[in-house]
């Protein structure tokens, strides 16, 4: 009878033993599993190309897929690169390009953009127009400087003269640029300068200040299209090429999307999108589960919730059928490094796109643009004036995508008007 007893023990201590581990075993994976915003890419970035041939609606391929240059970063970062979380203090001299704070007039006219631009041109030689937002670290000289050299290697091919282009990076202020721009002791501007708080700047909310501002980043944009467009001024503008990087790349497909149909002036104008960190979906839609983050669709990543006042001003309706025609029917080209595995933001809206920007952009490319309302209808067959470059050699690295031969034929080279 003992030994029976302690053999039904030991079986009782077995299997007690065994729970614990199995339900051991379900908490560490309930905690990895649960603790990652988002599954892993289901391939690697290698071979995304392999995995997901892109071509465009006529057959052909589109992306250029070439490899970045191997150079060090030439960009300009006053008290260091880190100095950006703490706030520029200066905004640093670039050659060939000068600050213009008169130019490009927003709201009623009397506010007006800080902007870098080609220190010298003659109005009526431009034919094309190039600019490049920065992304979260506001180093908008930086942005004129790459532009500038991707345009030098440009001129190399002999299609382009540099007394023909214009090259210009807008500036968003945020508070902790004080100093950089007029200011009290408090930090507050002296002057009507644009100045955001955060990175408001990049979903087109209005600025903080001036105080009770309704200007936002895409109407700093409109006055730059505005500008360049008039006719009388630029008789030979032929391309309005309006680019970003990152968050400058996540303001650029917001403004695609938000900016009201001009059969004319879309006719000149093309965007250009590199490794944005998150896109506008305009449905519910998305490549992984949003369960966990209810607030999944509201603005920024979706049409949900506060949209920006840019919208009712101009009139634009924020629905899936209206915005949809405007992401299919213009030239819109993305671009990303094959290396850019870095997640960015890990905010859930953010992190349901994408395990990372490669991914990010793969599947707004290959998985969203081609089923929207009018498309293709076939995965990875994007809309015809779409188009989608995976550039080799580079991760999230501003400065070598911009000097790689795919990105230099989408900012100089495509699209030639006159």
């Amino acid at each position: 009878m003992l030994h029976h007893r302690t053999g039904s023990s030991r079986r009782t201590t077995l299997l007690l033993t065994l729970l614990l581990f199995i339900s051991t075993a379900v908490l560490f994976y309930i905690r990895a599993r649960w603790s990652r915003p988002i599954p892993a890419h289901p391939f690697p970035a290698s071979a995304i190309l392999d995995q997901n041939t892109v071509t465009s609606s006529t057959g052909g391929a589109i992306s250029c897929n070439c490899t970045a240059p191997k150079m060090p970063d030439p960009g300009i970062f006053p008290g260091g690169k880190a100095q950006s979380k703490e706030g520029w203090n200066v905004l640093p001299a670039v050659d060939g390009a000068k600050l213009d704070t008169t130019t490009f007039r927003v709201g009623s006219g009397t506010l007006v953009s800080t902007t870098y631009i080609t220190s010298s041109y003659d109005p009526r030689r431009i034919k094309r127009v190039v600019v490049m937002i920065h992304g979260l670290s506001r180093t908008s000289w930086n942005q004129q400087l790459y532009t500038s050299l991707a345009l030098d290697k440009a001129t190399q091919s002999g299609a382009v003269s540099r007394d023909e282009v214009v090259v210009l990076a807008p500036h968003f202020f945020t508070g902790k640029d004080a100093g950089a721009f007029p200011a009290d002791a408090h930090g507050k501007p002296l002057n009507d300068v644009l100045v955001w708080k955060g990175t408001e700047w990049a979903d087109g909310t209005p600025s903080k200040y001036p105080k009770g501002s309704s200007v936002g980043a895409f109407d700093v944009l409109d006055a730059v299209i505005d500008h360049f467009l008039d006719l009388r001024k630029y008789p030979n503008l032929g391309t309005i090429v309006i680019g970003g990087f990152s968050l400058g790349a996540q303001l650029v497909t917001r403004y695609s999307t938000f900016r009201p149909s001009n059969a004319e002036q879309d006719s000149r104008i093309s965007y250009w999108v590199g490794a944005p960190n998150s896109f506008l979906y305009l449905d519910r839609s998305r490549p992984y589960p949003t369960e966990r983050y209810p607030d999944f669709n509201e603005y920024k990543y979706g049409l949900e919730g506060s949209l920006p006042p840019y919208l009712a001003a101009k009139r634009v309706v924020p629905s899936l059928q209206a915005l949809a025609p405007n992401l299919l029917n213009r030239r819109i080209s993305y671009c990303v490094g094959l290396g850019d595995l870095s997640a960015g933001s890990d905010v859930g809206p953010a992190a349901v796109q994408g395990s990372h920007h490669v991914s990010k952009v793969q599947h707004w490319v290959s998985d969203y643009l081609p089923f929207l309302p009018g498309s293709t209808g076939s995965r990875g067959v994007l809309p015809p004036r779409s188009t989608v470059d995976y550039i080799d050699g580079a991760s999230h690295q501003d400065w070598k995508v911009l000097q790689s031969e795919c990105t230099i034929k989408r900012l100089f080279l495509e699209n030639p008007r006159r």
